[in-house]
């Protein structure tokens, strides 16, 4: 951890090193100091290290600030059916299932090969799905 943090300090602007660090404190355990790097990382313009610090602070369970994350990278990308699942994901753990499932639906009706998107869809509109 002490190397990446000499990275992140060194390089702030730098997506990937906070998003790094951000998976590192993840796996050591220190969920607090995770989900902070993670939103340095979602605040930096890089996309991808964007998007993997969205998914990580969804797993962190702040999924309402990764739904917000993926929402504006789809801003950017709106037929990324990768990206509009991983939106719809974090939108349904934030607790708003219709929302999710229009993603979905929307998503398997233009990319019907995706298969993420429907076993997603599949899995949000079973009756005890949460």
């Amino acid at each position: 951890a002490a190397a990446l943090e000499g990275l992140a300090r060194a390089a702030p602007g730098d997506g990937g090193a906070q998003a790094d660090l951000a998976r590192c404190y993840s796996q050591l355990g220190r969920k607090d100091d995770a989900r902070a790097a993670a939103r340095r990382a979602v605040a930096l313009p890089d996309p991808a290290s964007r998007r993997s610090a969205a998914i990580l602070l969804q797993g962190l369970g702040a999924a309402p600030e990764a739904a917000a994350a993926l929402e504006s990278l789809l801003l950017a990308s709106p037929g990324d059916a990768s990206l509009g699942t991983d939106a719809a994901v974090a939108e349904f753990l934030s607790g708003r299932r219709e929302q999710a499932v229009a993603r979905l639906r929307a998503i398997v009706a233009l990319h019907p090969e995706y298969r993420p998107a429907r076993l997603n869809l599949d899995a949000a509109l079973r009756p005890d799905a949460r």
